[in-house]
């Protein structure tokens, strides 16, 4: 037992006078205090409030701070198995309050606070998935913290699917949250924090101001967010000022150029009120990022939101007088329609084309963005034509389930790229709003706009 003694105290003085990189820290094996355990709190997700009672396992990571602010290079928390690339500890639900307003979460180990070291940063993750690991990306170590590198939101393979209800990327899509603290003093019970790391994409659609004279009938079929990184890498950005550790999360090296979106087998109409165009799909959960919006170029450089839709018009009577009768349809009702768009040479009610609007994106950690379309309304039209697709990326946003003859993609002639498919393009509000406990952000509802910005 006296050998053991010295042997804590002679580890004790080592530490003290030892490199920030010293590659062993001495644990105490035999605290006087307890476990180490964590004590989360959290946000909401996208679609159902993640509270204490129904989070779910996390992972953990957890290094010693020297008193210089540098990390030590051994671990206090982390799975090891692979040396090379350890991954974060698993905390599971140890007890709850009877309020539902406290918990602790445990490790399987109990792990107790380094001998002679008085600071510990503690990481942890979740993607909401059941075992608490990242269901992608995976974990690496910086001189200034962990980092998850080649995360990438999850989306639906449309191409195949024989499903003919909806097919929705934010259906299959996870948050992520991280959580970052900084503790001293043999702190046993470690609070976390959660903040959201993705940013939360709404996209809206209505008619403002309709007239009530106007007869235009606009249906959606499908709606993407077009031309978005799709991979990137989540630094922790560690930092030590006046004794104190911090981080500073931040993503980089983002890669890819891919689309987020949802297509529905029945159409949504759009009227006067406004409607979710990605439906039950579910907001989309992309990586934080600014982008250009698309520059009206065949090639499609930028970024921009595609709608698959088609617009009618609505005439008293049964006929259309000086019309030849392909291009109307009488459905019995007293009324007679034209097909505005897509533009073919006879009315087909199975008919969709592509239109699209130009956004210009600059997306923030954990910050909703409701991007609310104006189409066919008193000062707008129904969007301008947009890049050209090629097949695969057709194939890639409608299911084969649909037939996809019925995908106009060619214009009438005069028309290119970039002009309006009817009068006017279709005019867009940006509403902004921070991911706050209290905000009931559900699918398909309006957010609470504490910024916006309006423009064609």
């Amino acid at each position: 037992m006296k050998s053991k003694s010295l042997s804590f105290m002679m580890s004790a003085a080592l530490l003290a006078t030892s490199c920030a990189n010293e590659e062993v820290v001495e644990f105490n094996p035999d605290p006087s205090g307890n476990a180490i355990t964590f004590n989360p709190q959290v946000g909401r997700t996208r679609a159902t409030e993640t509270t204490i009672s129904n989070l779910g396992n996390f992972s953990v990571l957890a290094k010693g701070v020297h008193p210089q602010g540098t990390l030590y290079n051994s671990w206090l928390i982390a799975d090891q198995s692979d040396e090379k690339n350890p991954i974060g500890e698993i905390a599971k639900k140890s007890s709850l309050s009877d309020d539902n307003t406290y918990g602790i979460w445990a490790l399987d180990r109990n792990v107790y606070w380094p001998e002679g070291v008085a600071d510990v940063m503690f990481w942890a993750y979740t993607d909401s998935s059941e075992d608490g690991k990242l269901s992608n990306g995976s974990i690496s170590f910086e001189s200034n913290g962990p980092r998850i590198t080649g995360f990438k939101p999850e989306t639906i393979d449309f191409k195949e699917s024989s499903d003919n209800t909806v097919l929705a990327d934010g259906q299959s899509q996870k948050e992520l949250l991280v959580a970052f603290a900084h503790h001293t003093n043999n702190n046993s019970v470690i609070n976390l924090t959660f903040d959201h790391a993705l940013s939360q994409i709404n996209i809206t659609a209505e008619r403002k101001d309709k007239q009530a004279s106007d007869n235009r009938i606009v249906k959606i079929k499908g709606a993407w967010i077009m031309n978005v990184s799709t991979t990137g890498n989540l630094s922790a950005g560690y930092k030590w000022e006046n004794g104190t550790g911090s981080c500073t999360p931040s993503w980089g090296d983002l890669t890819g150029n891919g689309k987020y979106g949802t297509f529905h087998a029945t159409q949504t109409e759009i009227s006067g009120s406004s409607k979710s165009v990605l439906g039950n799909g579910g907001n989309l959960m992309i990586i934080p990022q600014k982008k250009s919006a698309w520059d009206e170029t065949e090639s499609g450089s930028g970024t921009y939101i595609l709608l698959l839709c088609r617009v009618e018009l609505k005439h008293s009577g049964d006929q259309h007088e000086g019309s030849d009768i392909e291009d109307v349809y009488v459905p019995g009702d007293g009324n007679h329609y034209h097909q505005q768009f897509p533009v073919t040479d006879k009315f087909n009610s199975e008919e969709y084309g592509f239109s699209c609007v130009a956004v210009p994106v600059d997306w923030e950690m954990g910050k909703k963005y409701e991007y609310a379309l104006d189409i066919c309304g008193a000062a707008s039209g129904a969007g301008v034509y947009p890049p050209k697709l090629s097949e695969d990326v057709i194939n890639s946003l409608i299911p084969s389930s649909m037939n996809r003859e019925n995908i106009i993609t060619t214009r009438p002639d005069g028309k290119n790229v970039g002009d309006a498919v009817l009068d006017e393009p279709i005019k867009f509000n940006v509403k902004v709003s921070k991911w706050e406990t209290g905000d009931t952000w559900t699918n398909g509802t309006e957010s609470k706009a504490t910024e916006s910005t309006t423009t064609d």
